[in-house]
């Protein structure tokens, strides 16, 4: 090592000051070095406090209320004429969801009967029906005989978009990507009541891995997203825990992408209940009996129950509220 003295002439350092100077930088790469571990290892301790969040055994649900909201973030291009495209909010719906066992539901109402049940590879919707005999008021579709693979085109998105995409981007979906926080994105902030927010980037990939779905499920949630043309792996995410460490909200930007000039933001959301309220243990995630449901091969005829189910839910909320 030698010092330069304005520029003059060079001349060689002294030894003390060489030995001194290696001390130095020998230090400072150890601190560096720890300051760098710390910081990995606080973003390693963020995101399995994001994971942990909920509880992941089953029998232990959490509950509480998803808001769905659709906007348009590219369109660009000549398009067929489909009017002004604005955002909408899609829905606002109550949910259960038991992680552990991998069940599912919502309700069009907080605390109102169910319209939405997931339970392993089937998934059932409520009909509407005049009759209270009904004997079958549920349809079904098995995923391993779902037809729909194909990323819908721009028209065919936006005729589709509904309170029936929380089938698809689903309170099940949403409460598994926790588990897909990215480490190094993880920034936190503290809240009142002893709060934490925490922002990150969500993979889906990573949640399917650090939860070990089966490539079986894994599969089933690629197909289901494509629905949405939904094909990205990583998404924005920000939660808030409670001062116990329990999830409090969960907020993502999924990304809708029928063709490369036009992109779509789902912007999901769940308020969560606190662990122990009524709200998730009155609702039985218990799958109706095959003699009650029609078997359909459509995803789209799910995803039309539920909406018309929340949309008439929605009305006589109106109603009541005039």
């Amino acid at each position: 090592m030698s010092f330069s003295w304005l520029g003059s002439r060079t001349v060689p350092a002294p030894r003390r000051v060489r030995r001194h100077l290696a001390a130095a930088g020998v230090a400072l790469a150890v601190t560096s070095s720890v300051l760098s571990g710390c910081s990995q290892g606080t973003r390693q301790a963020d995101a399995d406090a994001i994971r942990h969040s909920v509880p992941r055994i089953a029998g232990r649900p959490v509950a509480g209320v998803l808001t769905a909201v659709f906007r348009p973030l590219k369109i660009t291009g000549q398009r067929p004429s489909t009017g002004r495209i604005g955002s909408a909010d899609l829905a606002v719906a109550g949910f259960v969801v038991d992680a552990g066992a991998r069940r599912s539901a919502m309700t069009a109402e907080v605390g109102g009967p169910i319209v939405f049940l997931s339970v392993g590879r089937s998934l059932y919707a409520r009909r509407t029906t005049t009759s209270r005999r009904e004997r079958r008021p549920w349809i079904r579709v098995d995923l391993e005989r779902l037809n729909e693979t194909n990323t819908p085109k721009f028209r065919e998105l936006l005729e589709r978009v509904g309170p029936g995409d929380t089938v698809v981007a689903s309170p099940q979906l949403m409460i598994d990507l926790l588990a897909g926080a990215l480490t190094g994105s993880i920034t936190h902030t503290a809240k009142p009541a002893g709060a934490v927010q925490y922002k990150f980037n969500v993979s889906v990939d990573k949640a399917n891995r650090t939860l070990r779905l089966s490539q079986q499920a894994r599969d089933d949630r690629e197909k289901l997203l494509q629905t949405l043309a939904i094909s990205g792996d990583i998404f924005k995410a920000v939660t808030v825990l409670r001062r116990d460490g329990s999830l409090q909200s969960f907020k993502v930007e999924l990304h809708e992408q029928p063709d490369k000039q036009a992109q779509f933001a789902l912007e999901l959301g769940l308020e969560v209940a606190p662990q122990g309220t009524p709200l998730g243990t009155s609702v039985t995630l218990t799958p109706p009996s095959r003699a009650t449901t029609i078997r359909v091969g459509s995803l789209g005829d799910i995803r039309t129950a539920v909406a018309d189910q929340m949309i008439a839910a929605y009305k006589v909320r109106q109603a009541a509220a005039a």
